[in-house]
């Protein structure tokens, strides 16, 4: 749980990189990747991703996102401007109308969890990483470069030892 805002915002700007890395290495002929005929394609699981930070305005925050109805895109590009639009207003709406008290103050969530603001930050961004992870093995099926994020992927690593040769 997060406890102040600038821990938060710490955290939120390399993971929102890492997430507009991923999306710029998706192309249009990849968006039905699924790994079974019942789950999810990359399409959804990236809408998705943006899908969860939107969440956030049940906190009272005036984030602007895409709700569960709206449909998906039909284009990379709008969807990483979606993107970037809604998870600059998470940044910019944390920063300059939460304090750290508010991270302490309560939420209902989807529905049914009353959680404090400070964990619902956390737990969505624990939720983005989630699928961002999924969206990399659909990725790789796909064919599709796969950026590294909390270290060199397959290829970065490849690239380092071949310069280090």
């Amino acid at each position: 749980m997060f406890t102040s805002i600038k821990e938060f915002l710490t955290e939120w700007k390399p993971e929102i990189k890492n997430t507009e890395n991923l999306y710029a290495n998706l192309t249009e002929a990849s968006l039905n990747q699924k790994t079974f005929a019942e789950g999810r394609n990359l399409a959804q699981l990236a809408w998705h991703v943006i899908g969860v930070a939107g969440s956030l305005s049940a906190t009272g925050l005036n984030i602007g996102g895409p709700d569960r109805n709206t449909p998906i895109p039909s284009t990379i590009k709008e969807m990483q401007d979606i993107q970037k639009h809604v998870f600059e207003a998470v940044h910019d709406e944390v920063k300059n109308k939460w304090t750290d008290a508010n991270l302490q103050e309560e939420a209902l969530m989807y529905g049914r969890f009353n959680w404090k603001n400070g964990f619902t930050l956390s737990t969505t961004l624990k939720h983005m990483i989630h699928h961002r992870a999924q969206m990399t093995v659909l990725m790789r099926q796909a064919g599709l470069k796969v950026p590294g994020m909390y270290g060199p992927s397959k290829e970065e690593a490849e690239a380092i030892q071949q310069a280090a040769k």
